[in-house]
């Protein structure tokens, strides 16, 4: 492609109104997956805290 071709390439935009639609809907995303990150952390920890109560006898398990 030359840069004259480039240049009369003609580009369709989104009004301001569905450009600030789509931002909303890709914050929330963003914000869901910061949710589930901090979830999976927090059971990554409990995950940690158990194996060790149970590796240490501090927790038996019931057969």
């Amino acid at each position: 492609m030359s840069s004259i071709d480039f240049l009369n390439t003609k580009l369709v935009v989104p009004s301001l109104t569905e450009q600030s639609a789509i931002a909303s809907i890709i914050n929330t995303a963003e914000e869901e997956v910061k949710n589930i990150e901090q979830q999976l952390v927090s059971l990554k920890q409990q995950k940690l805290a158990l194996m060790q109560q149970l590796l240490t006898g501090k927790l038996r398990v019931k057969t």
